[in-house]
């Protein structure tokens, strides 16, 4: 038997060329064929995942950034400090939020928190509220989206409030 006897050896069903069978060059082109039109069914969705974990995890950083400088805030104004001192040290916290003067209230109550009606101001070197009152920081500014994928977050606002007791 000859090796080099072309009829003889496809007879058996091998392609010399490639040592694969026949019919398996053409299976195996199929399958890369319906491999992509599956990748090119899951990619969106994939995607779209993607983008969803990524929004979300801005909007939680953005939520946590403004607590914390809520209560850096009010810390500030529980020790007596001024008001305008308290929104700078509320800004420098925030800094990857911008948030403006005049997205930031502050209030004060003096019978335990029931209601918050006075709005606190500055006298001088201090804040206006009573020892023993508990003046509140509330920010609310708007969240700006990183992707516009998600519609029902352009118009979200971020609100964060933290409460302290005034000291002496």
């Amino acid at each position: 038997m000859r090796v080099d006897n072309w009829p003889v050896v496809r007879h058996f069903g091998f392609c010399p060329r490639t040592s694969k069978k026949r019919g398996e060059r053409a299976f195996s082109s199929r399958r890369r064929g319906a491999s992509l039109v599956e990748f090119a069914l899951v990619a969106p969705l994939l995607i779209a995942l993607l983008m969803g974990i990524m929004e979300f995890a801005i909007l939680a950083r953005n939520q946590l950034m403004l607590a914390n400088a809520a209560r850096e805030g009010v810390r500030t104004l529980s020790l007596g400090r001024t008001v305008v001192a308290a929104k700078t040290r509320i800004k420098n916290a925030s800094s990857q939020v911008r948030v403006a003067d005049n997205q930031i209230t502050v209030t004060f109550s003096t019978d335990n928190g029931a209601i918050f009606p006075t709005a606190v101001s500055d006298s001088g070197t201090q804040n206006t509220a009573p020892v023993g009152s508990l003046i509140k920081v509330a920010i609310a500014t708007p969240h700006k989206t990183l992707t516009g994928f998600f519609p029902m977050l352009r118009n979200y606002t971020l609100r964060v409030d933290a409460t302290m007791r005034r000291e002496d």
